[in-house]
């Protein structure tokens, strides 16, 4: 199975040297898909980012488009611009920041098409720490990130895994109409975090199974200096903006309804399971959340920083159940060896990101 038929979908905004170095990555790895661009920059950066895909002369099909901030109040709106503007028959999400392999494309596409009752399938996600927040330094470090299993045929059982755990299934290679129908509802959800991600991951596995193959398909960069944004945005932001009623009634209305589809529960029971998930889910990310920006925190961050996969969960709204086992051979030292089946695929976002050799980011792109 060619990558050919899958479609990146890469939201931007402001960052024309992180999107320089992902097209850079994908004409370096031969990529023979489809990228789908959405730039929201502004001023200078937009003009940037507009000569960058004028530029580009890879070997896959770029597709663009630009969303004002002003109609699109978050990144969840511009997705689903994107999944609208993309015509093959799977797709899977990139930040401007990530890279998404194709040989892990491959593999899960040729999966797809073989297996007509999944609607996605993932491989194993790396997130790498390097020295500076910019598009380009020393990977300082590298890891598993552990994700919750969505193979099990019980919908409520994968809802209540991604509520639990909270890490993103959206770095997965979904059919199409799977991220058609999770991105339907997002115009009502205006609010933070609702919007782009716990509403359309929620249905997205309520609505389908994703089965995890052994190849690698994510390399994910963090800031270690930013692993709890608490200052910035924190759940008590979100429940008290002016976007939440709404917000909220559109998500129990869209999530109770998928329940009641696919489990074949009343709606009083679906709506009691929604409500109890979703209270849950908040009140663990609003009670570390606290604990971090009142003091009750101190030297959390270091403690968090030994565990495996620890960058990926950490994040705005924290940790919400123990992570599971680390997956073998994802070191950076594990990584980088000619024995591991992932270096060949890591080999190349490392030189990306290091500047090595035809990975620079002034490459023709």
């Amino acid at each position: 199975m060619s990558e050919k038929n899958v479609s990146v979908l890469i939201p931007t905004m402001n960052r024309p040297g992180f999107l320089r170095r992902a097209l850079a990555y994908y004409t370096l790895a031969g990529f023979k898909g489809t990228v789908v661009v959405g730039d929201s920059s502004q001023g200078s950066a937009r003009m940037e980012v507009e000569g960058i895909l004028e530029g580009v002369s890879g070997p896959f099909r770029l597709v663009h488009g630009y969303f004002s901030p002003a109609e699109f109040a978050h990144d969840g709106m511009v997705m689903k611009a994107l999944v609208d503007m993309a015509d093959t028959s799977y797709v899977v999400y990139s930040g401007d920041d990530d890279f998404i392999t194709p040989g892990g494309m491959r593999a899960c596409a040729g999966f797809l098409d073989e297996n007509p009752a999944y609607g996605g399938a993932r491989g194993h996600r790396v997130s790498i720490v390097v020295d500076g927040d910019g598009e380009e330094g020393t990977v300082l470090e590298a890891c598993y990130v552990p994700q919750p299993g969505f193979d099990m045929p019980v919908p409520i059982s994968r809802w209540k895994a991604y509520m639990r755990y909270a890490i993103s299934p959206q770095y997965c290679v979904y059919r199409r109409e799977v991220w058609k129908q999770a991105y339907e509802d997002i115009p009502k959800v205006p609010a933070r975090y609702l919007g782009p991600e716990l509403l359309p991951c929620s249905l997205m596995v309520v609505r389908t199974r994703i089965k995890e193959l052994d190849v690698l398909l994510c390399v994910f960069q963090e800031n270690p200096d930013n692993i709890v944004n608490v200052g910035n945005f924190s759940v008590y932001d979100l429940i008290v903006s002016k976007e939440w009623p709404a917000s909220v009634r559109a998500f129990r209305e869209a999530v109770v309804s998928a329940l009641m589809e696919e489990e074949g529960i009343g709606k009083p029971e679906a709506e009691a399971l929604c409500d109890r998930e979703l209270w849950r889910h908040l009140k663990d990310r609003m009670r570390w959340q606290f604990a971090v920006k009142y003091g009750e925190g101190e030297g959390i961050k270091d403690k968090l920083r030994k565990i495996p996969g620890v960058m990926a969960l950490a994040r705005a709204f924290g940790v919400a159940a123990p992570a599971p086992e680390r997956g073998p051979g994802m070191s950076l030292e594990e990584l980088s060896s000619p024995s591991s089946p992932y270096q060949k695929d890591f080999a190349l976002a490392r030189d990306v990101v290091e500047g090595r050799g035809n990975g620079k980011l002034d490459a023709n792109v």
